[in-house]
This record gives C-alpha cells, sequence and structure tokens, in this order.
C-alpha cells in the first residue's frame, strides 16, 4: 500500500503545475482557473492530531468492491482588492 499525502500537500502540487504551465507564457493573463480532481480522503492520526490525507485514486481500474473517489473541484479567481 503506497503512503497517502496531506490533502494540502495534494493540492499545493497541483496549483504548482498550474502555475507553472503559466509561467511558460507570460502573454497569458490568467483570471480563472478551476480544476475538478478526483480525490480519495482519509483521517489519520500523527503526533496527537487529526489529518487530513487526500490523494488522486490508488487503483486505475475500480471493481464493485472500491469506494467510489470524491470528486472535489477547485476555483481559483483573481479580483481586485479596493
Amino acid at each position: 500500500m503506497t503512503s497517502r499525502r496531506e490533502l494540502g500537500e495534494t493540492l499545493a502540487d497541483v496549483g504548482g503545475g498550474v502555475l507553472d504551465a503559466l509561467a511558460a507564457d507570460p502573454g497569458i493573463t490568467v483570471r480563472n482557473v478551476v480544476y475538478a480532481l478526483p480525490i480519495e480522503f482519509a483521517v489519520s492520526g500523527r503526533g496527537g492530531e487529526a489529518i487530513v490525507l487526500g490523494d488522486v485514486p490508488r487503483l486505475i481500474t475500480r471493481t464493485a468492491f472500491d469506494i467510489p473517489p470524491t470528486r472535489v473541484e477547485f476555483r481559483c479567481v483573481a479580483e481586485l482588492l479596493p
């Protein structure tokens, strides 16, 4: 069984990939980014604290016994502050 990443680490990895792709072409201005991911969640204890784990599904092929992954949508919108 592979170790699962913390949800924040997974989101930072995906968000960093989006930023890297945007940096490849500085002429593009992005004001709205939406990405939807299949995420398998779990809760783990570490040092007396509850840690939320969330990572991409471990299995490509799913069986009737597998719990379907949750789809999580994240939206990042640039707004002008007063």
